[in-house]
């Protein structure tokens, strides 16, 4: 009996990471190619993709980002500039609000939470935003950091997507802050525009895409 059920739940995971390949596979596209690559000898802004394990971020230069809200008029990523203006990085994630929240570690996730993450429609999200000082390689030891050098346009996009992806309070220009984020006061959680929907519930928000890439993982989902 228990060989049987054994094999009952393998070949459930087995379905479910099948379903889930195909469904990468199906929302594929390439990367605009004026974006990303930036032109030999162009000025670049470095980001860093930072992947946590369970979840995964972007670490943004902060005074870079002020600087296009300043430029661009985008008023939620102002706000945020200046909430953290005494660090020198941001790093950015997006995920399920109760996956995001509530499950801090491995030890916490359950199986429920995971599914109800993945598989349940409309779950409302958040924003992870944590300061960082110097390097963000130093605070993030323990994680994978790639950087990706992005032109003026590329970094331009990705400071437009980060803001519209800010829930706004009572209709203002000012983001919904939820609280403290996962490391304390250096973090906040910040309401999101979006909702998850099937399983688009990957926090890792890269706005552009080197290679072929899946929109079941974009920040900007909306």
């Amino acid at each position: 009996m228990l060989k049987a059920a054994a094999r009952r739940v393998g070949l459930g995971l087995a379905i479910a990471g099948l379903l889930f390949a195909a469904l990468t596979i199906a929302t594929a596209r390439w990367g605009d190619s004026s974006l990303w690559p930036p032109a030999r000898g162009a000025p670049i802004t470095e980001i860093f993709i930072v992947n946590h394990g369970y979840h995964a971020g972007i670490a943004v230069p902060r005074a870079a980002l002020a600087a296009q809200a300043s430029r661009r008029g985008l008023s939620a990523l102002g706000y945020v500039a200046t909430r953290f203006a005494d660090f020198d990085w941001l790093e950015v994630g997006w995920g399920d609000e109760g996956f995001y929240r509530y499950v801090p570690t491995v030890e916490s996730l359950t199986v429920a939470l995971a599914l109800r993450a993945l598989f349940r429609p409309g779950n409302p999200s958040v924003l992870h935003v944590v300061g960082v000082k110097n390097d963000p390689r130093a605070m993030f030891a323990n994680s994978d950091l790639v950087p990706i050098g992005l032109s003026d346009a590329g970094f331009a996009r990705v400071a437009a997507m980060l803001d519209s992806t800010f829930a706004r309070r009572n209709d203002s220009v000012t983001p919904q802050e939820l609280g403290p984020g996962l490391y304390g006061l250096m973090t906040r959680f910040i309401s999101s525009m979006c909702a998850i929907i099937g399983s688009r519930a990957c926090s890792m928000p890269p706005a552009y895409r080197p290679r072929p890439c899946s929109r079941l993982c974009r920040l900007a989902c909306c």
